[in-house]
């Protein structure tokens, strides 16, 4: 279990729970669920993940964009949502000295990596930097059927041994992205195909206008430009429990009332 998946699994509590408020409750429940929301949408700024926060407003744009644009009448204020978000995201970034904190730390975390410094194998942003690079090679050298699930780990090794040779073994990456690992693995036309799999319920949901997981899993589309939130038992568990959640949610909106 890392820092991604913990984050990203707050954001998407915040977002069930916004849903949630929209129902018929007691007052009493609503008051609760609104004190849970706001703590927790305090709470994973403190926290300082980018990834939880940079889905967090995702969530927060397309869904209400998506409430908007159900009412003819509110379309007008869709094109308010994102100067409103950036004007919240940038009040947060200046009340919090952890957000501050964390830009610095990535903006120097770059730097070190575009120089090449030594020291730059100790930042997680250089690290996954270096990943994504070895992941572009080896497609290169495997364009058509990969380097094979099992082989990938050796193969990266061997790249960091000859290319940088200055990064010590335990700092060694699998490439970090979803997408690369996967064309990297199976190759252009197979690494394609799982691809579109993986792609697949976005547009189930869509398609049966159930644009709560929409939103949902579109978050799991973009964070895998950057992170592999499936090559984890507790990532892959997420994903499961909130794909058939999701789809089930889609069958029984669909079914009359005397099926249900």
């Amino acid at each position: 279990i890392n820092h991604v998946e913990i984050s990203w699994l707050i954001s998407v509590s915040i977002l069930l729970l916004i849903n949630d408020l929209k129902k018929t409750d007691p007052v009493g429940k609503k008051i609760f669920t609104l004190i849970i929301t706001l703590w927790l949408f305090v709470f994973i700024h403190l926290f300082a993940v980018r990834t939880g926060i940079i889905t967090l407003y995702l969530f927060l744009l397309v869904y209400f964009i998506i409430l908007l644009w159900k009412n003819k009448k509110q379309r007008k204020f869709i094109l308010l949502l994102p100067v409103l978000l950036s004007v919240i995201l940038f009040v947060s970034y200046k009340l919090s000295d952890t957000l501050k904190d964390k830009l610095n730390y990535t903006m120097y975390d770059l730097s070190q990596f575009r120089i090449n410094k030594t020291e730059s194998q100790f930042y997680s942003d250089s690290r996954r930097m270096y990943s994504i690079k070895i992941g572009l090679q080896l497609i290169k050298e495997n364009p058509w059927f990969g380097c094979g699930i099992g082989n990938i780990e050796d193969k990266c090794n061997s790249i960091y041994k000859v290319n940088y040779p200055h990064v010590q073994t335990e700092n060694y990456y699998r490439p970090h992205s979803l997408y690369i690992y996967v064309i990297c693995c199976f190759g252009i036309f197979f690494g394609t195909v799982v691809l579109l799999c993986y792609l697949y319920p976005l547009i189930y949901f869509i398609q049966n206008k159930n644009y709560l997981f929409f939103n949902v899993y579109l978050s799991l589309v973009i964070i895998s430009v950057w992170d592999v939130i499936l090559g984890t038992l507790f990532g892959e568990c997420i994903f499961l429990l909130l794909t058939g959640w999701g789809i089930k949610m889609s069958l029984h909106e669909n079914l009359t009332p005397q099926q249900q």
